[in-house]
């Protein structure tokens, strides 16, 4: 990917306020002084792998020896690994702040730890030897407007100035991360006006499809995914006809007044289905094309992602660092990602999930789709009233939950980053993350109990009415 040399098109102040630029300062004086190799762990999704590629290239350009792993999670085994391993200084970036517990005893026994992340934090403890590098400890929303790429981005920055360059990873992982729903905002905003103003992107509103064609895109649209035409070839070609578009057109090749009898006809029918007038007006989005890339910041992430959720976080990093061949590869496994996401949704179509008093909930086999599934589902297939729950087997035998909330239903107080964590503590585990986005894992006979408290904990939610801190962006 060639792109302008690194320079500065917007100070850490400008971008983030004071107060959290001189943290963010104080992260990278730590890193600098730092004499012995620093571990590094980052999360498997878009967002923490954006964040790994960013890492590997501002700490190689520092001159700094690491050694980065990319998980699934941070839990006490993993804690207890990084504890006897007794680094001079560890970095997490995507995940961190919902474990701050377990990481705070690796700090009080000498490794300066700086944590990069944007979920909720459960504490706010922050000082030299426990750096917490978190928007949400400073007035900007961390479900909205930083993501655990952006975050290391503005760390990368402070280190040097020439890691402005890698502004379309930090776009990458706000992509991931969904906050680029309803356009951009506060510090994800200025990032990327910062990176237009650079020639590192250009940002135009436009159809949020992507495909070899016309046609390919409508079928294979997962997001949004689009009632009765995705996986449907013929009500594809149907719909298209009707608008005077050719199947074979490219996307973004056709002219301004089909785009938007298209993008009506596709709101029209969003609407129809029942979804969110916020969602079904993402039709058209800002896309964000890359610089020197016949890529843009959407097609990256899904790159990035899919690749780590299908076990090859390597592979997922070195897309970000710009490698050809993994591209190649990761496009291989994007394209059976999207396959069999958009057939778990059709599944989901026909079997809805049980609902209890305030949730509805489903089980998947696929580890690998389960999230997306919770999310998309939530937004395009599932009762809009209730918010949704995912449950997956683990290997060790217990359950990964993923939890997701629309807008309307963060509006109406619901609160994932409280609920799933109080859930899980009450059944031995772990969980957290986002108002609208959360996570847990709970061992195998936690299930009922794990429900039955969190469907009371969200009816209390409703019941308050209480907005909770994310409006938008996730799921």
């Amino acid at each position: 990917m060639t792109v302008p040399s690194g320079a500065l098109h917007a100070t850490l102040d400008e971008l983030v306020g004071s107060p959290f630029a001189r943290r963010i300062e104080a992260a990278a004086a730590a890193v600098r002084a730092s004499p012995g190799p620093i571990r590094v762990i980052v999360d498997s999704d878009a967002d923490g792998l954006s964040a790994g590629g960013i890492l590997v290239r501002a700490l190689s350009r520092a001159g700094k020896r690491f050694h980065l792993t990319a998980v699934r999670g941070l839990d006490q085994d993993l804690a207890d690994v990084l504890a006897a391993e007794r680094s001079a200084l560890l970095i997490t970036s995507d995940l961190g702040s919902g474990q701050a517990d377990l990481l705070a005893p690796i700090a009080d026994a000498g490794t300066t730890v700086v944590i990069l992340d944007h979920h909720v934090p459960i504490s706010n403890r922050d000082d030299p030897r426990f750096l917490q590098i978190n928007g949400h400890l400073h007035g900007v929303d961390g479900t909205l407007e930083l993501c655990g790429a952006s975050t290391s981005f503005l760390f990368a920055l402070a280190l040097d100035l020439r890691n402005f360059d890698l502004v379309p990873l930090a776009i990458s992982g706000a992509i991931g991360d969904r906050q680029h729903v309803g356009g951009f905002r506060g510090a994800a905003a200025r990032i990327v006006d910062a990176a237009a103003r650079g020639g590192f992107v250009t940002v135009r509103t436009a159809l949020n499809l992507d495909g070899e064609n016309m046609l390919d895109a409508l079928v294979r649209s997962n997001d949004p995914f689009l009632p009765g035409i995705t996986g449907d070839e013929a009500a594809a070609r149907l719909l298209l006809r009707e608008v005077g578009v050719r199947p074979e057109a490219k996307v973004g090749g056709i002219d301004e007044p089909h785009e938007r009898a298209l993008a009506s006809r596709l709101v029209a029918l969003l609407l129809e289905a029942g979804i969110e007038p916020a969602y079904a007006e993402e039709v058209t989005t800002q896309r964000v094309e890359l610089t020197g890339s016949a890529m843009t910041a959407k097609e990256l992430q899904a790159l990035i992602n899919s690749a780590g959720r299908s076990g090859e976080p390597s592979t997922a990093i070195a897309v970000a660092l710009g490698d050809a061949t993994a591209a190649e590869r990761a496009r291989k496994i994007a394209d059976e990602y999207r396959m069999q996401v958009r057939a778990g949704l059709l599944k989901l179509a026909a079997n809805p999930p049980k609902k209890l008093r305030a949730v509805q909930f489903f089980d998947t086999e696929n580890a690998l789709i389960a999230a997306a599934l919770a999310g998309l589902g939530a937004i395009y297939l599932f009762d809009p009233k209730f918010p949704v729950v995912s449950f997956t087997p683990t290997p060790e035998g217990g359950w990964k939950v993923s939890t997701r909330a629309t807008r309307a239903q963060a509006a109406r107080g619901v609160n994932f980053a409280i609920a799933a964590r109080r859930a899980a503590d009450a059944v031995g585990g772990r969980g957290g993350g986002h108002p609208v986005a959360s996570g847990a894992t709970i061992p195998h006979d936690g299930r009922e109990r794990f429900l039955e408290v969190l469907d009371l904990i969200v009816v209390e939610q409703f019941a308050r009415g209480e907005p909770s801190v994310a409006s938008g962006g996730y799921p």
